[in-house]
């Protein structure tokens, strides 16, 4: 199934909006610390759409009030680094974790776009 142009410029800009909102989200994070501490938030275009301390209850508040919270950015606010557990059986760690090939955590939208593009 091919997309039509604008089918693919509404997911390419889709997309974007969910970049904006993880980036907003990592710039604002210290800040979101002195009201949501130890809270799941869900942020949407620069506001914080929810909060919960509970993550289920946060996706069924985003599922129930906000039809496109899948473009939301959501994250745990904590002043505590979160530890990895690593399993001490495997030899091969990342390959548990990201697979054989490596992928970085964030594409930018761009790229995905260039590769749309050449489909």
């Amino acid at each position: 199934m091919t997309k039509t142009d604008p089918e693919k410029k509404q997911l390419i800009q889709k997309l974007k909006t969910a970049e904006e909102n993880h980036a907003w989200l990592q710039t604002h994070g210290q800040e979101l610390l002195k009201s949501y501490q130890d809270q799941w938030v869900a942020v949407h275009k620069g506001h914080v759409a929810a909060s919960d301390t509970d993550r289920a209850r946060l996706f069924e508040k985003l599922r129930r009030d906000h039809p496109d919270f899948q473009l939301y950015a959501v994250e745990l606010i904590t002043s505590t680094p979160l530890d990895l557990i690593r399993r001490t059986d495997d030899q091969d760690p990342l390959s548990v974790l990201v697979g054989k090939r490596w992928y970085p955590r964030h594409i930018p939208v761009e790229e995905l776009e260039e590769m749309s593009e050449n489909r």
